[in-house]
């Protein structure tokens, strides 16, 4: 399976995101190719691709190969599933034809928030956003961690008790540790908050130098022990370096602005079906949604 993404383990460490997102880009650009059949269903390169684009910004460390490979067993699964929720006749029941139509309707939803934020979102407001708030502000803290990755709490947790034992951190992860940075020890050198999965950058950034974790962090990709090795203010962050934070801000932000312009373009009514059965706290009415009467 070709690498759909720049080689070498420096760019997916240092712009997960970024790595995540070419991939799925790269598989999207052959949506079309057929990449399994189960039984009288195909799943497509654009089927893995969507997985693919919905996964943390972390995972990205474990490669193209990985990602690709736990992205096609899911929908092998998922296909599998399907038939033989074809098979009992599920594609005719009500209240699944119910939830498609919630499925389709979210995917709507989110292709069209998204277009929109897109539309909004130049290069020139990343930008001036930088000049605002980052150039020549002081520098956010950076922290010097060591990692294990485990595919299980219990696993997390002996290595945990191995090192409060005496065992070498580093020798340790570059046995047992299912992370890229295994080879390297589990040293991730010095990264800040946003380089890395929320659940792992809350506990990382809490520990003092020469702490380690007590228990078990679980991630998407899996349980860590961590363990702290320093900190220190880092250096002035360049566009480049702050481009991909300032960008999801930025799109939180318009997301919030554009959802509410166009919740006041729509009219709404609420009928008082169902009603009698709630509590007066619980009920619906035109003005707790805050839309506008017909």
């Amino acid at each position: 399976m070709p690498a759909y993404g720049p080689e070498g383990n420096a760019f997916i460490e240092t712009n997960p995101e970024a790595a995540l997102l070419l991939m799925a880009a790269r598989l999207d650009a052959n949506a079309n190719s057929v990449a399994l059949e189960v039984g009288t269903r195909q799943v497509s390169l654009g089927d893995v691709a969507d997985v693919v684009g919905n996964l943390p910004f972390s995972v990205a460390a474990l490669g193209f190969e990985t990602i690709f490979q736990r992205s096609l067993e899911g929908l092998y699964r998922q296909e599998a599933m399907v038939l033989g929720a074809l098979k009992m006749g599920l594609d005719k029941d009500q209240k699944v034809r119910r939830r498609a139509r919630s499925a389709i309707d979210r995917a709507l939803s989110n292709e069209w928030l998204n277009r929109a934020v897109d539309a909004r979102l130049t290069e020139q407001t990343i930008e001036d956003r930088y000049r605002h708030d980052v150039a020549g502000k002081p520098a956010p803290v950076e922290v010097r961690a060591r990692i294990i990755l485990t595919l299980t709490s219990d696993d997390a947790q002996l290595v945990i008790e191995q090192v409060r034992g005496g065992a070498d951190f580093g020798k340790l992860a570059e046995h047992v540790s299912h992370d890229a940075s295994a080879a390297a020890g589990g040293d991730l050198g010095y990264v800040r908050f946003e380089a890395l999965a929320p659940e792992l950058a809350s506990v990382i950034f809490a520990l003092p130098p020469g702490q380690m974790t007590a228990f078990p962090v679980q991630t998407p990709a899996g349980f860590f022990a961590v363990i702290v090795e320093g900190r220190r203010q880092g250096p002035p962050q360049t566009y480049d370096e702050a481009r991909n934070g300032l960008r999801r801000a930025l799109r939180s932000e318009l997301a919030a602005i554009v959802i509410k312009e166009q919740e006041s373009s729509v009219t709404a009514r609420t009928y008082e079906v169902g009603e009698k059965l709630l509590p007066p706290e619980l009920r619906v009415t035109e003005a707790s949604l805050g839309v506008k009467p017909n």
